[in-house]
């Protein structure tokens, strides 16, 4: 990572445990036991989300693998 992001860690069903605003590069973060998900966001999206430890996400996992094997081609 050459840049800083914003993280938020979810258990299974989407509850924010934890969040790592402005986290910058080559820096570890813990992340809570529980943790399913790691979302890594542009700086500043934490904040102006107003996302707080307790919060509960929609997560949607679906995705058309056409669509992913066209983006991968690109960058290959």
């Amino acid at each position: 990572m050459q840049f800083p992001i914003d993280i938020i860690f979810a258990d299974k069903k989407g509850k924010v445990l934890k969040l790592a605003p402005d986290v910058r590069p080559f820096k570890l973060v813990a992340a809570p036991l529980r943790s399913f998900y790691a979302i890594e966001l542009p700086t500043g999206a934490i904040e102006r989300s107003g996302t707080r430890v307790g919060d509960h996400l929609e997560l949607d996992e679906s995705y058309d693998m056409d669509m992913l094997e066209d983006e991968l081609e690109k960058v290959a």
